[in-house]
């Protein structure tokens, strides 16, 4: 309870739990929506209102605060694209919905009824304010819901946002009959921090074309993301899902950046979405997820079987004891993925698409070279130099020659001057006297 205000926070899901800053206490609740399903249980809670989408848990002190975002976030949405980038203290949420439970104000809409909702908001932890940004340039008025973002440090100087999968529809529908689309998988899209940061507004969104074995599109999966050692790839592992005609998948695929190459490591017996993914060392915990769309089926739970799996990600096997601080091994590329990245010479990990960069531009935030102007080379340059000099040569002899002529035509031209008569004696000056008819 926030004891300014006795309110509680509300009680959700589809939302968001942010970590914070490093080194803060603080976990951070934004967005959701309250189910109905559950109604007449007994201290079921309709929805609040949507002035404070954004609260704050002490860890210390246990105490909850609430925000209010609504200049730049309006609506509580839910089922967004999230992620956050601790080094910095930002926290991202791309798009999403608002439905029947988002608030006191929505609860008039179908319970079919979803608005996709435009812009991706900022949230800054340590100042407790919030940004929302237009995502037009990657969507337009197509946002999306149910996929996957995730942040990347250091890239392009302060870190990029990846994101990918989900569904998409026109923002201006309410129409409950009208289906949400699904996003290929081999569309990515990248958001430069960097660029927001120095407030570069043109520089902001990328698309880029994946190749590799492509997922299935899919919505409600999950993902983690581990970088080589030495950096020189970041290896994004997306986990099950759920696709069209409520296909459910056990499957893992891997995403290599820069080269933007799909990987699939893994084909399993035990599908499930809406579970959620966690990195904790070398280690990917997969924990919780449905295994059925309707909720007639019961969602049966299903602790003792998969309801909570440990994968290495080094090795890829998938087992049942969580290995702690102490025992942590050093993420290493696994060897799938190291062959499907090598370069042409097969000695080292691409750094760039194998199809080139879809935008010049996002090569240049991955420091490509290849997507720089062309410099020259130091022999091309003092070949240039050289060459010029010649050049300047023959043109100075050519004007020299050129001048000599003229001046020796203008001596030995005969000339006399009008009015004066052919014999008239020039004065002894040393010049040679000139004969000839005058003009008239």
């Amino acid at each position: 309870m926030d004891p300014d205000t006795h309110n509680i926070p509300p009680k959700v899901s589809h939302g968001v739990l942010f970590a914070g800053k490093h080194g803060d206490r603080w976990i951070w609740l934004y967005g959701g929506t309250t189910l109905w399903w559950n109604n007449s249980f007994p201290g079921f809670e309709g929805p609040t209102t949507q002035i404070y989408s954004l609260w704050s848990f002490d860890t210390v002190t246990r105490r909850w605060d609430q925000y209010d975002v609504t200049s730049e976030s309006p609506m509580r949405p839910s089922n967004g694209l999230a992620a956050e980038a601790p080094d910095l203290g930002l926290a991202f949420y791309f798009n999403g919905q608002i439905d029947s439970g988002s608030s006191q104000q929505t609860q008039y809409l179908n319970s079919q009824s979803k608005l996709f909702l435009e812009g991706m908001v900022i949230i800054n932890t340590t100042s407790q304010t919030a940004v929302n940004t237009s995502t037009d340039a990657v969507v337009g008025n197509l946002p999306r819901t149910r996929g996957a973002a995730v942040y990347i440090p250091h890239i392009g100087g302060n870190g990029i946002l990846v994101l990918m999968g989900g569904t998409y529809k026109p923002s201006t529908s309410l129409d409950s009959q009208e289906m949400a689309s699904f996003v290929s998988m081999d569309n990515i899209t990248v958001f430069d921090v960097g660029a927001y940061l120095r407030n570069d507004s043109e520089q902001l969104w990328y698309s880029q074309n994946a190749t590799g074995d492509i997922p299935e599109p899919r919505a409600h999966f999950c993902t983690v993301m581990a970088s080589a050692a030495d950096g020189s790839s970041h290896n994004i592992y997306l986990k099950s899902g759920q696709g069209s005609s409520n296909v459910i998948f056990d499957d893992l695929y891997i995403l290599s950046i820069p080269s933007f190459t799909w990987t699939k490591v893994f084909n399993g017996t035990s599908p499930r979405f809406g579970h959620t993914c966690h990195k904790v060392g070398d280690q990917m915990l997969n924990v919780g997820g449905k295994e059925y769309v309707d909720p007639a089926q019961q969602m049966p739970c299903d602790w003792k079987t998969a309801g909570f799996g440990i994968l290495n990600m080094s090795s890829l096997e998938w087992g049942s004891v969580f290995r702690s601080e102490e025992e942590f091994g050093t993420y290493v590329v696994p060897s799938k993925v190291q062959e499907r990245i090598k370069d042409p010479e097969g000695t080292a990990a691409l750094i760039r698409p194998v199809q080139g960069w879809t935008d010049n531009a996002l090569g240049r935030v991955f420091r490509d070279p290849e997507s720089e102007p062309h410099a020259l080379s130091s022999g091309a340059i003092a070949g240039i130099v050289v060459g010029a000099v010649v050049a300047f040569a023959l043109i100075v002899s050519a004007t020299y020659y050129a001048w000599k002529r003229l001046h020796s035509k203008t001596q030995a031209r005969p000339h006399c001057v009008v009015g004066q008569s052919p014999d008239w004696q020039a004065p002894d000056r040393g010049e040679r006297k000139v004969t000839g008819a005058a003009t008239e």
